[in-house]
């Protein structure tokens, strides 16, 4: 059923039955004219996976130059639906919520369900006292963010985002990340290797790596998102990073500084001398360096930089150990 508006432009179709393999939807779609469309889906499933495939990445990152930025078509979606597939075996059940796009990215997010083995996510960025507030949690980072198709190589983990902002402009948030696995780390491997070789091979041989915990300050604007003051910690692998993801364009642009800790947890070791060098002592330190991530999301450029040494107070922190 369409309705039309003045001069035979339509301005809503009515759906009482949409039936398509691994889609059935009833619904309406509303033309806003230049303020985009307004979508109210609901039933028992739907299969997205097509709106997810994009052209292939470059094999050269250095042969991919950044699209110029267009102006996206607002969108107000709107879902109540019972199994949303993203990709094989990935499925949101359950999903309930609302998600708004203007020109430039998503602005309003509240999607609710459940992931992997029924585990309930909670992804919200909504208007709050004059500002806007940030709320993201679930028990399976991994999960989650495998599903709602952002990054294919987590598992695992405990997930916490929480911000607020005083105005209409970028949110600032806190992410928490905890007990989780970083599956097929090429950038990883590339960054370690170029930064002690003769350690490296202890990453190629295993597929993933498993963190202790990620804490990082970001600010979240529809365009992209700044990354400050973020530490990332494991059993082989320390990082520090800051830099920016441009969402618009598909770019990144990250550095930071790396610490190999090979075959050696310093968090639970005995070894009196990883204590030391943790805790303090004159001329205290550990070798480690920088590097920068830079180039499209898919296949970015890695560069290193060896450092000399590190000092106790960086390497306490970057590995959340108290001071006291």
């Amino acid at each position: 059923n369409v309705e039309f508006a003045a001069h035979s432009q339509w301005s809503k179709v009515n759906l009482s039955q949409l039936a398509i393999p691994g889609t059935h939807l009833s619904g309406q779609v509303t033309n806003k004219a230049a303020e985009g469309f307004i979508l109210d889906f609901s039933g028992a499933d739907a299969d997205i996976q097509s709106l997810y495939d994009k052209p292939d990445a470059p094999d050269s990152p250095a042969a991919a130059a950044p699209p110029a930025a267009k102006p996206q078509t607002p969108l107000d979606i709107r879902f109540a639906i019972g199994s949303v597939t993203t990709a094989p075996d990935r499925r949101l059940q359950g999903a309930r919520g609302r998600i708004v796009r203007n020109t430039r990215g998503w602005s309003y997010l509240d999607i609710n369900g459940t992931v992997g083995n029924a585990t309930p996510i909670s992804v919200q960025l909504v208007p709050n006292g004059g500002g806007r507030r940030m709320d993201i949690h679930t028990e399976d980072a991994g999960a989650m963010l495998s599903t709602l198709r952002l990054m294919e190589n987590i598992r695992g983990g405990k997930l916490t985002v929480t911000g607020q902002s005083s105005g209409p402009g970028p949110v600032p948030a806190l992410v928490d990340m905890r007990n989780f696995s970083y599956l097929e780390a090429s950038t990883l491997r590339r960054l370690a290797q170029q930064a002690q070789p003769e350690g490296a091979e202890a990453l190629a041989k295993e597929k993933g790596r498993s963190f202790s915990r990620l804490k990082a300050d970001i600010r979240y604007n529809e365009d992209g998102i700044e990354v400050k003051n973020a530490r990332m910690a494991g059993d082989l692998l320390g990082l520090t990073l800051g830099g920016r993801v441009d969402l618009e364009q598909g770019q990144i642009d990250l550095s930071g500084t790396l610490v190999p800790l090979y075959g050696i947890n310093s968090l639970v070791s005995g070894i009196p001398v990883i204590g030391w060098l943790l805790t303090g002592g004159e001329g205290g330190g550990i070798f480690a360096a920088t590097y920068r991530v830079k180039g499209p999301l898919a296949n970015p450029e890695t560069s290193v930089n060896p450092l000399a040494m590190l000092a106790p107070g960086f390497l306490r922190e970057l590995f959340f150990v108290d001071k006291h």
